[in-house]
């Protein structure tokens, strides 16, 4: 996984940083869809609401622009409050395993972009 890679690569384990200056977080793909909610509302949803949302999170990596649908994300810890990323930044393992390592998923569409994803 990227968290494995990332702990044999970096020096001391140290985290990747984000470009608003914080860390970046690898968090578990539930964990990351509670905060997700929470950070939206104060109400809590609906058990029915949740198991919607955990059977498709509403992640989407902000690289590549595809939903995330693995058991990870990488995420920023300042989450929305930032005006460098007013919604939160996350991002897939396929990406970040492209960008941090230059390592391609076996899928290799992990150094695709928002804009050309848009374009398909």
């Amino acid at each position: 996984s990227a968290a494995a890679a990332l702990a044999a690569v970096s020096p001391g384990g140290e985290p990747p940083v984000c470009i608003c200056g914080a860390r970046l977080a690898c968090v578990g793909i539930r964990d990351r869809v509670l905060a997700f909610v929470y950070e939206g509302s104060p109400v809590p949803p609906l058990p029915s609401q949740l198991e919607a949302l955990m059977s498709s999170p509403p992640i989407v990596c902000d690289i590549c622009c595809r939903p995330v649908r693995t058991s990870q994300v990488w995420t920023c810890e300042n989450g929305r409050r930032t005006v460098l990323h007013a919604a939160a930044y996350d991002v897939c393992e396929a990406c970040f395993a492209w960008h941090a390592f230059g390592e391609e998923d076996s899928g290799g569409d992990g150094a695709e972009s928002c804009s050309e994803h848009d374009d398909e």
